[in-house]
């Protein structure tokens, strides 16, 4: 099997702590860092090079969302793949990218969610891409 690494970025530092915890107690995978902010986010992508991101879109008080960096990553053709969790409906989502999810993105989970859901399409990813 062919470990994935997963970074998961929220700016709320316990839901991120909470949902790292589930993945590694609940599963094969583990997570190898968590971003708090959209600076660590980014820096921490490119010195990682993760598989998965999992990442909130909206972030309090900074100027570039996690949006934005997903949008960038696929301008960038960078081959880590996003699981969006937000509070933002998927018509607002769509509405800023002219109608369509950004092709890097695996799946979008509004919050609150199922922590479950998160291992099933991790499971769903790595069978489609042979990493188990």
């Amino acid at each position: 099997m062919n470990e994935i690494k997963i970074i998961i970025a929220d700016d709320n530092k316990i839901i991120a702590q909470l949902l790292k915890k589930y993945i590694t107690d609940n599963s094969k995978y583990s997570v190898i860092d968590i971003a708090t902010s959209s600076k660590q986010q980014i820096e921490l992508t490119y010195e990682l090079n993760p598989d998965i991101v999992i990442s909130d879109i909206e972030r309090k008080g900074e100027i570039v969302t996690g949006f934005d960096i997903i949008l960038n990553a696929e301008k960038e053709n960078r081959k880590e793949k996003y699981i969006i969790i937000t509070g933002s409906s998927k018509e607002e989502i769509l509405i800023k990218n002219n109608y369509e999810m950004p092709s890097n993105v695996l799946e979008y989970i509004r919050k609150p969610f199922d922590f479950y859901n998160i291992i099933k399409i991790l499971n769903d990813y790595c069978k489609d891409n042979k990493k188990i």
